[in-house]
C-alpha cells in the first residue's frame, strides 16, 4: 500500500494517497513481517504527504511517530 499511495501522491491525488499510506501503517503495525524502518518510513510518507497540503499539524504526528520508532 505504501508504494500504491507514492504513485497517487505523484499523480497529485493526495486523498487516495492518504487512504493508502494509512492502510499500508494498519498492514504494517499487524503484520509479524514487518519491521521498523518500513513503519518510520511509511510514518514519514504520511506526514510529507499531509505537509504538501498545508495541515501542518497532522503532519507532525506522524512525523513525531515515525521518529519514535
Amino acid at each position: 500500500y505504501n508504494n500504491i499511495g507514492i504513485c497517487h501522491r505523484y499523480s497529485g491525488d493526495y486523498p487516495q494517497a492518504e487512504k493508502c499510506y494509512k492502510l499500508a501503517l494498519n498492514a504494517l503495525q499487524f503484520s509479524s513481517l514487518a519491521n521498523e524502518m518500513t513503519l518510520a518510513t511509511t510514518y514519514n510518507n504520511l506526514g510529507d504527504l499531509l505537509s504538501e497540503y498545508k495541515q501542518y499539524g497532522r503532519a507532525l504526528v506522524y512525523f513525531k511517530q515515525a521518529l519514535s520508532i
